[in-house]
């Protein structure tokens, strides 16, 4: 026992020393009183005094919004993997049968995790979750560092209410889009299901995540007509050189299309963008 009280009293003095690091004395002193004690013994054995502040540091955001926070990091490379740690810190509990279905909706797959329960002095518990993710398309290909904020933004908005939790989040991953950029696409996948009368939005929604090269070439037509920017030209230079060369790599594309359903359900939300005034 004592020794295990030594371990730990080493551990809160280096907690404080690398709190040091990022705040101001009083600051650093003040979290070190909070959180020194609030970590399981398993916790500060695994865990490094770097990971610790970052930990804090998205614990006090947790405190302070009220919302879930999330931070996601590469991991250390496994053999024929590209594994990344994904952290969520939450005041509620929150149940793997919930997340994990979530987390495969953004196109990842789950194959570790490990719960955490925090207790800081004078605060109420908090949780993290550590999970080991990786792509489902692709578990060797790296996950690009502005897809990783789009999907970590994609996944606080689920959080949040925000973004609706469905199939057709994989298109941050597979497309990089951003959740809302996702969200045209679900207007358009709404709209195609109303008016087709054959399609649903589930057959839709597949069409869609199955081809991403297609959905990013749908978006950049989209924000080239729409775009207010000027880097897209004039609307003379938009109407009759920028939209036709892309509406020609989309044709292109839809030649590789191996299913004729697939064909007909990418042209058609062309068509339905086309038509959009």
């Amino acid at each position: 026992k004592e020794d295990i009280k030594n371990i730990t009293k080493e551990w809160e003095e280096q907690l404080f020393e690398g709190l040091l690091q990022s705040y101001p004395y009083t600051q650093a002193r003040a979290l070190s009183d909070k959180y020194g004690q609030a970590f399981p013994p398993e916790y500060k054995a695994v865990t490094r005094i770097e990971q610790a502040v970052k930990d804090i540091q998205s614990l006090e955001k947790l405190y302070t919004q009220k919302e879930v926070q999330a931070i996601i990091e590469r991991n250390i490379p496994e053999a024929g993997k590209t594994l990344y740690s994904l952290k969520l810190y939450h005041q509620k509990e929150l149940y793997l049968t919930d997340i994990i279905p979530l987390l495969d909706n953004f196109g990842l797959n789950v194959v570790d995790e490990v719960p955490t329960e925090i207790k800081p002095e004078g605060l109420s518990i908090a949780y993290i979750k550590s999970f080991k993710i990786l792509r489902a398309d692709n578990p060797v290909k790296p996950i690009k560092p502005e897809t990783q904020t789009k999907l970590l933004e994609g996944i606080l908005q689920v959080f949040k209410g925000m973004a609706i939790d469905d199939r057709l989040n994989k298109l941050i991953l597979l497309a990089n889009l951003s959740w809302r950029e996702v969200d045209l696409f679900r207007l358009y996948r709404n709209y195609l299901h109303q008016i087709s009368g054959i399609y649903t939005k589930r057959n839709i929604g597949e069409v869609l995540s199955n081809n991403p090269q297609g959905v990013s070439l749908l978006f950049e037509y989209f924000t080239t007509k729409f775009c207010p920017d000027r880097q897209y030209g004039d609307q003379y230079d938009r109407l009759n050189n920028l939209l036709p060369k892309i509406g020609e790599k989309f044709s292109n594309f839809l030649k590789k299309v191996p299913r004729i359903n697939e064909d007909r359900i990418l042209r058609a939300i062309f068509n339905l963008i086309q038509a959009t005034v």
